[in-house]
């Protein structure tokens, strides 16, 4: 099934059990039962080209997703037209849950390359909440880590050059794609043009 901007709906390529994130340090095993929900939570997965809208700042999302391969960023539009840049996403990030749970997006996502996305209802969330702590616990330590990483960009904005930012910004990425496998023998690609 086509979506708009040419995404596409898949059926499974990758049941959760055999994800190809799940070896990756970066990530805990689930216990059997969380497994199994996280299974039946995830509805399929999203093919996105480079250059589509994958959230849109003011709209409501029924989803949320995972990047299971690929990159995206985050951005604001200003009121003069610009945008601002707020992270960028690599694979195992999780997208929209701010929409989750707060109703509309106060950003939007762009894909930087093709992706694909693990497709998650919304609706399941209070299920996870309550029969699932320790998922619960892994979306809290998400979403300190975002925070934590949204500080380091401030701070990157207001207090240092423009050389100490493009630094910065190689050594953020760099430190993030270690962390997700992304650069082990071969140089790392980073589709950013500017």
């Amino acid at each position: 099934m086509s979506g708009r901007n040419g995404r596409s709906l898949s059926a499974r390529r990758y049941s959760c059990e055999s994800c190809p994130l799940r070896p990756l340090p970066a990530f805990r095993a689930f216990e059997k039962q969380e497994l199994v929900f996280v299974n039946g939570f995830k509805k399929g997965e999203l093919a996105v080209e480079k250059g589509d809208t994958v959230l849109v700042e003011g709209s409501r999302s029924a989803h949320l997703y995972t990047v299971l391969s690929g990159w995206a960023f985050r951005y604001k539009l200003l009121s003069d037209g610009r945008r601002q840049i707020l992270n960028y996403s690599m694979p195992g990030d999780l997208i929209g849950l701010q929409g989750s749970l707060m109703g509309e997006m106060q950003h939007s996502v762009e894909a930087l390359s093709p992706m694909l996305l693990c497709l998650f209802e919304r609706e399941a969330l209070p299920e996870l909440y309550r029969s699932h702590p320790g998922l619960a616990y892994d979306i809290t330590w998400i979403a300190a880590r975002e925070e934590r990483m949204l500080d380091e960009n401030l701070l990157s904005i207001g207090r240092r050059t423009a050389l100490e930012r493009a630094a910065y910004l190689i050594a953020f990425i760099s430190t993030r794609a270690r962390v997700v496998g992304l650069n082990g023998r071969t140089p790392v690609q980073i589709p950013i043009t500017q």
